[in-house]
């Protein structure tokens, strides 16, 4: 079933990582056996999005399991591979009669491995969110349910042809790109929708392009060793998060640069909504957290309750993009409304409804 590559990588991580105890962020109740578990896999709730993630998944089980009915535990990771993988084991292990479901952002995506095989040998449905292990897909598989990622191809490049298009000169200028992790499945296909972007746009020129690790304080090192080198030749910031591109705006601010310098984000994190209106970033794509958590979920607990047979659904539609929007000074009044002011309510029986488009399982890495 799976590439004996595969089978070797995970077989290496298992035996180089050693169990340790969970430290998770319980949101309420816990213990007895008839509750449904579920256990949320992030990098940490200091970010934004992933605290849109846990109300995304709150607004799911809340609606559709209960309130009193489950028991939510969020493991934050911290960027560490190694704490990753134990607090997926520790999860599972605390998972009674295969009552649990796991939504999983891989730190990087070798992770992923490692978790089918733990999910698998416990019968444990899950699904992964923006990174997917080489060789390693939902289909392949009986309890990894799907995998999800907003169109970050797509929604970099359409954010990128925002900040080309209100140049002084339309569509002529220079900029820096500010990447996530190197190995990173979004990182990586968010810069391929910036290259489309200038690809179209000729006349724009790529300055340096460095990764972050999704780190802020990363990003502003970046925009102050930028400042220090072009300048005000530079017209553009193009960031790979939002909460990156907050500390570039800071950054900018500091020298009286904001406004100036064009700033764009992805994720559509509330932090960033004040910015778009005082005009210190010119947009972000909203991912829609809230769609990725509550559906991610709604696909796990389907498959759980046998309201979805895994084995008839084609395989395409276990590996989506899902929906997302533009925000900028045009769409924040409409965006806030519906995200901000408002908790999106969703039909989650409608599997269909997060869909945006498949992603193309004959080119998969």
């Amino acid at each position: 079933m799976k590439k004996v590559l595969v089978a070797l990588l995970v077989l290496a991580m298992l035996t180089t990582i050693a169990l340790s105890g969970c430290s998770g962020k319980a949101d309420g109740s816990s213990g007895g056996d008839d509750k449904l578990q579920v256990g949320i896999l992030i990098r940490d709730l200091a970010n934004p999005y992933y605290v849109q993630i846990q109300e995304g998944a709150e607004l799911f089980l809340n609606k559709v399991v209960g309130d009193g009915k489950y028991s939510l535990t969020v493991y934050e990771s911290g960027g560490s591979d190694e704490k990753q993988i134990n607090d997926a084991k520790a999860f599972i292990a605390s998972v009674k009669n295969g009552n649990g479901l796991l939504y999983v952002d891989p730190n990087n995506a070798p992770n992923a491995a490692v978790i089918a095989d733990l999910a698998e040998d416990a019968g444990i449905y899950w699904n992964t969110t923006w990174s997917y292990a080489d060789g390693v897909y939902p289909f392949d598989y009986e309890y990894y349910v799907l995998h999800e990622t907003a169109d970050n191809e797509v929604g970099a490049y359409e954010t990128a042809k925002v900040m080309f298009d209100s140049f002084e000169t339309p569509g002529k200028g220079k900029i820096v790109a500010v990447q996530g992790m190197l190995s990173n499945d979004a990182s990586i296909d968010r810069e391929k929708g910036w290259r489309k972007a200038l690809e179209e746009y000729p006349d724009v020129e790529l300055l340096d392009i460095q990764p972050s690790d999704w780190d802020a304080k990363e990003g502003l090192k970046l925009i102050q060793t930028w400042l220090s080198k072009y300048g005000e030749d530079i017209d553009g910031v193009l960031v790979c998060n939002d909460g990156v591109a907050v500390a570039v705006a800071e950054g900018l601010r500091a020298e009286g640069l904001n406004g100036k310098i064009k700033v764009t984000g992805f994720d559509g994190t509330d932090d960033i909504l004040p910015l778009i209106e005082s005009g210190d970033v010119l947009a972000t794509f909203g991912s829609n957290a809230y769609i990725q958590a509550g559906y991610g979920l709604a696909y796990d607990y389907a498959a759980l309750n046998g309201e979805i047979d895994l084995d008839k659904m084609p395989p395409e539609e276990r590996m989506i993009n899902t929906k997302g929007v533009i925000i900028s000074t045009d769409t924040l009044a409409e965006y806030r409304k519906e995200f901000v002011e408002n908790k999106p309510d969703y039909d989650y029986d409608d599997l269909e409804f997060p869909v945006s488009s498949y992603i193309d399982i004959d080119n998969l890495h």
